[in-house]
């Protein structure tokens, strides 16, 4: 063999052995036996209060297999620092359905927490672990009532009160419960059954409706309406009163108004303050919120109807009585059980803007649900 071949076989076989070297270390750089295991995580979690002292956290079982260990977590909202609260096993079974864990708390106090679970794998061969989501969670529930029922009370343009408060209910519903807060509901579609009774506006089925609010173990309830003018007020129609007479109206029962702590006053208070922004946002209305925590009280229909169709009066929190009790049956019902509650007219039915306005714009209810969460956000906790 020439010097050159036998050169060139040596550098030949010398870049065969680098090129199967080269191939071995990057088949081995690119492969890791992690890759081939399943991440674990609890990404889903939902809450229920039930107690002043007690919040249930649930997740799904159907990792129950690949989990050992379950450790739930809690910080406070935003924080980012996790306090341990409590170790359970898994039962390995991911047939089983959810799983939950009851945080028990150092006090009746209301308190809104962050919750999250981690995990520890059952195989770590098959198996590591992630972090997953979190959830916000409370010992507060707030029992939503959506006024009236079915397609009653109709305004022009398509409206009807008792639709246009059950858009604002169920969204006011998601918004609070994606805040921490839980929520009872006396309706959540067209019909309502409390007290016995389906579908009907008598006292004793309204009085209930304030009731369900303890029944439900709620620390607030929270009355939906849209209002309506006496008729032929202000020498006009019913449904062709002016601008003007378009004012947000919250009422708080006896329970609320005699609160020491004033919570429940000051979040109608916000309330109606942040309703009646939403509607001058919106062109509906441009008289001021009077801001006060302190309820005018009205005492008797004459004395009241005055103010309710008055043009260019702002709106305010009230406190209307009859004789030593509340006026309206489900603030009674409410305060019989001693739940402080209030009622909110959003807008009045009776002006046609506010109908053609709401029935062209279908963010209106989530605008409204955004700003009262706002305002028992600001006080609850």
């Amino acid at each position: 063999m020439s010097f050159f071949k036998r050169t060139a076989a040596v550098v030949l076989a010398s870049l065969t052995v680098l090129g199967t070297a080269a191939g071995t270390l990057s088949a081995s750089a690119e492969y890791d036996p992690a890759d081939a295991k399943m991440p674990v995580s609890i990404s889903k979690l939902t809450f229920k209060k039930l107690s002043s002292r007690k919040i249930r956290i649930y997740w799904s079982g159907a990792k129950d297999d690949r989990v050992s260990i379950y450790t739930i977590q809690r910080s406070d909202v935003g924080s980012g620092v996790w306090k341990t609260v409590g170790k359970m096993a898994s039962d390995g079974d991911r047939t089983d359905g959810k799983n939950y864990y009851t945080d028990l708390l150092s006090t009746a106090d209301h308190q809104r927490y962050e919750y999250r679970v981690k995990v520890k794998v059952s195989d770590s061969s098959k198996y590591y672990a992630e972090l997953g989501g979190t959830v916000v969670a409370s010992n507060v529930k707030v029992c939503v009532d959506p006024g009236h029922f079915k397609k009653l009370n109709a305004g022009t343009y398509g409206y009807t009160e008792a639709e246009a408060v059950l858009s604002t209910g169920l969204a006011l519903q998601s918004s609070l419960k994606a805040s921490g807060v839980d929520v009872y509901m006396t309706r959540a579609d067209k019909n309502i059954t409390v007290g016995g009774k389906k579908n009907v506006d008598d006292g004793d089925q309204l009085f209930a409706r304030g009731t369900a609010a303890r029944d439900n173990k709620c620390d607030l309830f929270v009355s939906l309406h849209s209002n309506a003018n006496g008729y032929n007020a202000n020498g006009r129609d019913t449904i062709d009163q002016p601008k003007y007479i378009n004012k947000t109206v919250v009422f708080v029962n006896k329970t609320a108004y005699k609160e020491s702590s004033k919570r429940t006053r000051r979040i109608a208070n916000y309330i109606g303050k942040y309703v009646t922004n939403v509607n001058k946002a919106h062109g509906i209305y441009s008289c001021a919120w009077i801001n006060s925590t302190k309820p005018v009280v009205y005492t008797d229909d004459y004395e009241f109807t005055d103010y309710n169709d008055g043009l260019k009066r702002e709106g305010q929190v009230i406190y209307r009585k009859w004789g030593s009790n509340d006026y309206y049956a489900v603030l009674r019902g409410a305060s019989s059980v001693g739940v402080p509650g209030m009622l909110i007219e959003h807008g009045y039915h009776t002006y046609p803007d506010y109908c053609r306005k709401f029935m062209d714009n279908a963010s209106i209810s989530n605008e409204y649900a955004s700003v009262e969460t706002a305002a028992m956000l600001k006080y609850l906790f």
